[in-house]
This record gives structure tokens, C-alpha cells and sequence, in this order.
């Protein structure tokens, strides 16, 4: 009887976490597909650079301690030492070094025999290699700190502290191996990070919760807020380009109209006419927006163009009558915003027969 109950509660298990499964899968997939692209390209140098190493290794022997108590630092030690270390990690393991020790009060510590320590290893080209003490060995402390805190989540979470931890090693994992890396290879930033926070948004919501509705909901509201916050960093950018270019153009007018002021005005007709084209560039992704916005609603194209259009009118006229008016010929500038309100009355009277033509239907049904 038992072993009936088994194969029952098995495949009610895989029909409910099927979807969970199959999505973690192919997060494995894309991790490993991922960290195939971010890993470093091998150099095709076969001399040696100069790099620096974190190892770590143990005092063997104090050869000279010049350190002495500073009164004015309450008490704290300076100076230096000079010690014997025997490497213990990395391609010197074996190795013992001379190395020193820079103790002062804001850096640094008087170090004893047999106290392990974390040095920082520079090898040269020439393949020379010099060491001294970054600081005393801290991996101890640090495991027990971290041990600690796994035993802690896991006994107040239960089960979902046990999964955030394994989320937070996804992130972690993530950060590490994939994001720095493929920004050190020249990735976009703003696509990169992106994509990484969609990854790490799906698997860590997958691992707490499964795939399921509100998981899911959770998935799209979170993208869609990370997605939003990229939107407004780019308009942002391109916002303070515009304006650094109007900036520049005010002071270098300022300058120039005491001298010549032919010269400023079309140093500002330039400057606008820059600012413009960044503008319309910007709009781009609004009018692709509108059109898709169109065809969903089924709207006829002839209903869109009058009002993109008028915007433009609009938009035109006040930056020629502002010209104008920054030129002296304020009466100009007033018949260029009659001249711009009656174009766009023209050009929105398709989309106004449209409305008429909408609310007689109304009134004869």
C-alpha cells in the first residue's frame, strides 16, 4: 500500500512544480550560455604582465619591529615591521617572503609569530615578484560571521529563508560572473544590467515562490518598474545633453552679441537647430508607440497624423517666434504664433470632421 501512495503523490508533485522545474532548467542554460560569453578572451602574450595577487600565508619569523606607541594618536602604534611569511595560497604557495608590515593608526597593526596574514603579491614583467601585509588573516572571523548568519535564516525562516539564501547566491553568482564581467568586456551598460536584473528577477521570484500567477504578476510589475527606471535614466542623459548645448549657446551669445550680434543670432539658430534634431530623435520611440497604440485600437491612420502634425506646428512656431523675439522683431514673432495657431486649426481638421462625423452617428442612432 505504501509503495502505491509513493507513485500517485510523485506525478501530483511534478503536475504542480512542472513549470518551476522546466523554467529553473533553462536558468541553468542561460547562466552557463552567459558565463561562456563573459569569460575573459585569453591574451595571446606569452610575456608576463605586471599584476598584483591577495594571497595568503603565516608569520614564520620577526627579522626587525621599528614600531613605536604615538601619543598623539592615543596611544596607537607606528612604524614598521619586517617578517618572514610563508606563502600558503597562489602560485608562490611554499614560497617564504620578506615582506613588510606599515603600521600605523589608521592602517594596519603590530603582527606576531604565527598570525596569519593576507599579503598582496605584485609580480613583474621581468618576472620578479615583491610582497607586503595587506592585513591580518580575516578568513576565520568571516566564516564564522557568515555561518552564523545561514544558521540564523534558515532556523527563523524555515524553508523560505532557506530559498533566499539560495536566491541571494543566484545574485551573487550573477554579479560576479556575468555583470562585471561583460562590463569589463565592453557590454552595454544600461541593456547589461538590465538583463541581468530581468534574470536574477525570474529565477529568485521562481526559486521563493514557483512559477505561478502571482509570481508571474510579480515578475512583469518588477521588469516593468526596472524597465521604466532605464527609460527615464536615457531621457534623462539625453535631457542634460540638450541642456548643456543651451547652456554653452547662452553664454557664447552672451559674449558674442556685445561684438556682433549677426554673429549670436545665428550661433542661436545653430544651437536650436542641434537641440531640435536630439529632440525629434527622442520622439521617435513616442510616435512608434502611438502607431502600435493605433493599430491595437483598429484607428485609421489619417486620425494619428493630424495630431502628430499639429504637436510639430506647435512646437516650430514657438521656437521661430522665440527666435524673433531674442532678435528685437517682437511684431514678427507675433504674426509667426497667429500664422502657427491657424496652420495647426488646419492641419487637426481632419481629426475634427472625424469627432463630427462620431457625434452625428451618436445623434441619429
Amino acid at each position: 500500500m505504501k509503495g502505491k501512495k509513493t507513485h500517485p503523490s510523485g506525478r501530483a508533485w511534478w503536475r504542480e512544480y512542472r513549470m518551476t522545474c522546466l523554467v529553473l532548467a533553462a536558468a541553468v542554460a542561460v547562466f552557463i550560455a552567459a558565463r561562456l560569453i563573459a569569460v575573459p578572451a585569453a591574451s595571446g602574450n606569452s610575456e608576463p604582465e605586471e599584476y598584483a595577487e591577495y594571497e595568503n600565508g603565516v608569520i614564520t619569523q620577526i627579522l626587525a619591529d621599528n614600531t613605536v606607541t604615538d601619543p598623539t594618536s592615543d596611544g596607537a602604534a607606528r612604524g614598521e615591521q619586517l617578517l618572514l611569511v610563508d606563502v600558503k595560497t597562489g602560485q608562490y604557495a611554499g614560497e617564504t617572503l620578506q615582506v613588510y608590515n606599515y603600521v600605523g593608526p589608521l592602517y594596519g597593526g603590530t603582527l606576531k609569530e604565527g598570525q596569519g596574514v593576507t599579503l598582496i603579491i605584485s609580480t613583474y614583467s621581468g618576472g620578479t615578484h615583491t610582497a607586503t601585509v595587506f592585513e591580518y588573516n580575516r578568513t576565520l572571523p568571516l566564516i564564522v560571521i557568515v555561518g552564523l548568519f545561514l544558521l540564523a535564516t534558515v532556523l527563523v525562516g524555515g524553508k523560505v529563508g532557506a530559498k533566499s539564501l539560495v536566491g541571494l547566491a543566484v545574485t551573487l553568482a550573477c554579479l560576479f560572473w556575468i555583470l562585471i564581467p561583460l562590463l569589463m568586456k565592453g557590454a552595454p551598460t544600461l541593456l547589461t544590467t538590465l538583463l541581468v536584473c530581468a534574470y536574477i528577477t525570474v529565477v529568485t521570484l521562481t526559486i521563493l515562490g514557483g512559477f505561478r500567477r502571482k509570481t508571474v504578476c510579480a515578475m512583469v510589475g518588477t521588469l516593468a518598474g526596472v524597465a521604466l527606471a532605464m527609460a527615464f535614466g536615457l531621457a534623462a542623459q539625453a535631457l542634460l545633453q540638450v541642456a548643456g548645448l543651451g547652456l554653452i549657446a547662452v553664454l557664447l551669445g552672451l559674449v558674442l552679441k556685445k561684438g556682433n550680434g549677426i554673429l549670436a543670432l545665428l550661433l542661436t539658430l545653430a544651437a536650436c537647430a542641434a537641440m531640435t534634431v536630439s529632440i525629434v530623435r527622442l520622439a521617435e520611440p513616442v510616435v512608434s508607440f502611438l502607431s502600435e497604440l493605433r493599430q491595437l485600437a483598429g484607428l485609421e491612420p489619417a486620425l494619428l497624423q493630424p495630431l502628430l502634425r499639429t504637436v510639430g506646428i506647435g512646437l516650430l512656431t514657438q521656437l521661430t517666434a522665440s527666435v524673433c523675439a531674442d532678435a528685437g522683431e517682437s511684431t514678427v514673432a507675433r504674426l509667426i504664433e497667429l500664422c502657427g495657431s491657424v496652420l495647426g486649426i488646419y492641419t487637426a481638421l481632419p481629426l475634427l470632421e472625424a469627432v463630427l462625423s462620431l457625434l452625428r452617428t451618436m445623434l441619429e442612432g
